[in-house]
């Protein structure tokens, strides 16, 4: 009762807690529009019910994902092969339907990997039902988080701070690289049939000449020698230093053996970027055996994570990669173009092409001295 004599009503204990992972509008406004998911959830987790199997993609739909050259919604990631699985936004572990059209969109294998790590590394690990009450605030700040990436893209994710940082740690190693995004992404299943295009809302434009954000044509910049110099010079550099791991160990095995440091290879680079500078002929485009690097890299990859139980530092395959670029004599741009990996972005998404090329399903987790790239079995 307070001094004016009006008994004040008390709201139950768990009720509100989940604001202190989100702005009060931001949650009101997700959890009126998702009530009937935060209802599912509480009534599966009140039932105590166990997690059923099931729910992926039909071989008609995953036809027509092929046959359009389709994406990861989540990253934009090419679909390829065995790249790509099916996610259940609301996780079937907190109750979701396995079979339910508007519960499942197709995404690849390292967001899905990195959803069900933030699921696990937020809330905790399955069965939820014993933790329903003490955790229904982190249980509700991520299943609101799970829809909302879906349906208004992954960067309406920060609106969900503590969450998005769990994902952006186990996708991205920390940050979002803002180059990287949907062109022909597929939304929830229920929002599309067999042999439709591409129908994600949040994909970008990809007509040549007209701006993602409106069609206002692109301006070309002027081109010299300087400009030229000057892009190769930051654009190798902010790649080397987007990521500051520790300085790995040499690898025991394979082409590791006598290691190049970190401050040898900026040497090396400096040195050819000054010989281009002084220099009017330029080389001929080396011509590199991909299949033959993956294999290569591969074969290290197994036996390290082998003797290693399935995790290494993210710093030592990367050093991997340096190596092959520079022992190849090719730029960046024409090294990264060769195996069809995406010129812009920080390295740990470079880094995830490479990996995802060669058929690992992982997630990143950080430790004290850098990143570690950690395997993960089959999520469905």
């Amino acid at each position: 009762m307070n001094e004016e004599g009006i008994v004040a009503k008390v709201k139950p204990a768990t009720e509100h807690h989940s604001l202190s992972y989100m702005g009060d509008d931001v949650y009101q406004q997700l959890s009126t529009r998702y009530a009937h998911v935060l209802e599912s959830a509480r009534t599966f987790l009140n039932k105590k019910k166990g997690t059923k199997a099931g729910g992926t993609i039909s071989r008609e739909r995953k036809a027509t994902l092929e046959k359009n050259h389709a994406d990861c919604p989540q990253c934009g990631q090419v679909f390829r092969g065995g790249n790509h699985n099916t996610e259940h936004i609301h996780a079937k572990a907190l109750g979701g339907e396995k079979s339910n059209k508007k519960n499942r969109i197709q995404i690849c294998k390292v967001c899905n990997n990195s959803r069900n790590s933030t699921m696990q590394g937020f809330i905790g690990v399955p069965p939820y039902h014993r933790q329903r009450e003490a955790q229904w605030p982190k249980i509700e700040a991520f299943l609101l988080w799970a829809e909302l990436t879906i349906d208004d893209g992954i960067h309406a994710g920060a609106q969900i701070p503590e969450v998005h940082a769990h994902f952006l740690e186990a996708r991205f190693a920390g940050e979002m690289p803002h180059a990287f995004y949907p062109k022909r992404a597929y939304g929830r299943f229920s929002t599309w049939s067999i042999n439709d295009p591409p129908n994600y809302p949040h994909n970008r434009s990809t007509i040549r000449g007209v701006s993602s954000r409106g069609n206002i044509p692109k301006q070309r910049p002027t081109t010299t020698i300087s400009s030229v110099l000057g892009r190769m010079g930051r654009a190798f550099f902010d790649r080397l230093f987007d990521y500051k791991p520790s300085v790995p160990q040499p690898l025991e095995h394979g082409l590791n053996d006598e290691h190049e440091s970190v401050d040898s290879t900026l040497r090396h680079a400096n040195e050819n970027i000054e010989a281009i500078a002084t220099s009017s002929n330029t080389q001929p485009p080396v011509e590199i055996e991909v299949d033959e690097l993956r294999k290569k890299w591969k074969e290290v990859l197994d036996l390290e994570f082998s003797n290693q139980n399935g995790v290494i530092a993210l710093g030592i395959f990367w050093n991997m990669i340096v190596e092959s670029r520079t022992n190849s004599g090719l730029p960046w741009r024409a090294f990264e173009k060769a195996f069809n990996v995406r010129h812009k972005g920080a390295m740990p998404m470079k880094a995830s092409e490479f990996l995802e090329q060669m058929g690992y399903s992982f997630v990143f987790v950080k430790q004290e001295n850098g990143y570690m790239i950690h395997l993960c079995g089959e999520e469905e």
